[in-house]
């Protein structure tokens, strides 16, 4: 054998999807799910069911939370401009930015309805 292939051989596998990565992948991904289907859930049970049994008539605080329910499921980032454009570090701080947005929403949501309901 030649010497490259003898190193190739030695060297170990620097892989992300060997070791921890993929149930690392794997536990962010439901998590993420997890978080937003839990969040959701709850937003819907505090603000627009009530909104829906009072027969529709809205008040500043189902507002704010119906606001709240639709803008969790409609923000969109563009990930694939932000992996052409930003560092390590700023891909870093979005990634944690997407997993925190669910419970600040829930927190707003729960100040919301203690605070004007």
């Amino acid at each position: 054998m030649t010497d490259k292939i003898k190193d190739t051989l030695k060297k170990p596998d620097s892989s992300f999807f060997t070791g921890i990565g993929f149930p690392l992948v794997i536990v962010c991904i439901v998590s993420y799910y997890l978080s937003y289907g839990y969040v959701g859930y709850k937003l819907w049970n505090w603000f627009i069911l009530p909104l829906i049994n009072s027969g529709g008539k809205p008040t500043i605080g189902y507002m704010i939370g119906l606001f709240i329910f639709v803008k969790l499921f409609t923000m969109k980032l563009d990930l694939k401009g932000y992996l052409d454009s930003k560092s390590e570090e700023e891909i870093g701080l979005i990634t944690v930015v997407t997993f925190i947005a669910p419970w600040l929403s829930l927190f707003v949501g729960y100040l919301v309805k203690f605070l004007l309901l």
